[in-house]
């Protein structure tokens, strides 16, 4: 079995299909299966069985096959690829790592953290969640000395564990706005003031309007998100266990952060682009998903691109329309550019033919990287550049 990667090479717009090239070396007779691609240091890193079918971790430089880093640390559940400050972040099922920019060696974060995800970087600390005495707990790592504390207190906070989070800040349970860390448990928000950056404040639980039941509604991938002096979230309103009316609640983050409903029915999938914000949630009729996009300066305005229902009923990386691919956003293959206050949707580019999950799609070096299943059935890597269509082994 051979492991391979794709590469799209991608100049200006372009509305063509674009040729893809199979780069293989050997691995485990039971395949490489590679995930968790991350761009580090002008490098691309990943995860994939070795010839022992044990998990290593490997990385490509330039043009050339992937490398083995060499370590005795064992990687089953590798997950949550990370950028933070100036170190790469990784979790497995008991334990947290990092390498370091300019080496590739793999260090241990100190104490066992089962399943550490939502990765984040504040003011020279290391945010996470991860699982202490069987309970979710959020800790932060002073990245100059390395020492973990315990900062949530007894509050727990909730996070779909042994899920990938994505690589940037679009995707977390966990946040930082206007100097505040956001979380939540089940049924209610908090946050942590870090404004003294060595002592930050207990959590304080955010006041919502009283005239409903809220719940986090934990069957989702809801996560909040920030734009400027607002904070986002998506919120079960209805007090009954069987029946969902999930609204969008908006945090202003005054010096009291105050909490309102905006009539946005369904809302998902959040990400940010240039000051903009962009989601998934039903129409103004009811009747389809579409995307939605905020700006402070015109509010929320609804679009006439569809999405896929399925991104509400059961959401994940995987049907997520939007994805970052280097310093462009797109809505599954088609590129989004802004004008002033308004997004400029263009022609889709040919070479992203599938809505490839979220963390399976980035760019190193004007070349685009995603991994995907093969007309055999396995998982590899691809890549392409321009010319025929044609598939091509090298």
């Amino acid at each position: 079995m051979k492991f391979k990667i794709i590469i799209f090479l991608l100049l200006g717009i372009i509305t063509t299909g674009l040729p893809q090239t199979i780069v293989p070396f050997s691995v485990s007779n039971e395949g490489a299966e590679p995930s968790n691609l991350k761009v580090f240091d002008n490098k691309l890193f990943f995860s994939a069985k070795n010839q022992n079918s044990l998990i290593s971790i490997y990385y490509i430089q330039g043009v050339g096959n992937p490398i083995q880093i060499p370590s005795s640390f064992n990687f089953t559940g590798a997950n949550e690829f990370t950028v933070v400050s100036d170190r790469l972040v990784f979790s497995t099922f008991n334990k947290a790592y990092f390498i370091k920019e300019g080496t590739t060696q793999i260090i241990e974060i100190a104490g066992n953290y089962s399943y550490a995800s939502d990765f984040i970087e504040y003011n020279d600390y290391l945010y996470f969640i991860a699982k202490s005495n069987q309970l979710n707990s959020l800790f932060r790592m002073n990245l100059n000395n390395g020492l973990v504390t315990n900062i949530g207190g007894s509050v727990e906070p909730y996070t779909l564990l042994q899920l990938n989070h994505g690589s940037d800040l679009d995707h977390k349970s966990i946040f930082v706005a206007q100097n505040k860390l956001f979380f939540n448990d089940l049924d209610k928000i908090y946050f942590i003031d870090l404004s003294n950056n060595n002592t930050p404040s207990s959590p304080t639980q955010i006041s919502l309007p009283a005239s409903a039941y809220y719940k986090i509604n934990n069957t989702l991938e809801f996560s909040g998100f920030y734009l400027g002096t607002k904070v986002f979230y998506a919120v079960d309103i209805n007090s009954s266990t069987m029946i969902t009316d999930v609204q969008l609640l908006v945090i202003d983050l005054n010096s009291i952060p105050t909490a309102s409903i905006v009539n946005k029915k369904d809302p998902v999938h959040f990400i940010s682009f240039n000051g903009f914000l962009f989601f998934t949630a039903l129409n103004s009729t009811g009747n389809s998903y579409v995307m939605w996009y905020y700006h402070p300066n015109a509010g929320f305005t609804e679009t006439q691109i569809e999405s896929d229902p399925q991104a509400f009923i059961f959401p994940s990386a995987a049907n997520d329309p939007f994805r970052k691919v280097g310093n462009n956003l797109f809505h599954k293959n088609m590129p989004i550019t802004l004008n002033g206050n308004m997004p400029i949707f263009s022609q889709p580019i040919g070479c992203i033919t599938n809505n490839y999950p979220r963390n399976y799609l980035l760019e190193l070096n004007n070349k685009y990287y995603y991994s995907d299943f093969t007309n055999n059935g396995s998982f590899e890597v691809f890549s392409c550049s321009l010319g025929s269509n044609q598939i091509q082994e090298t």
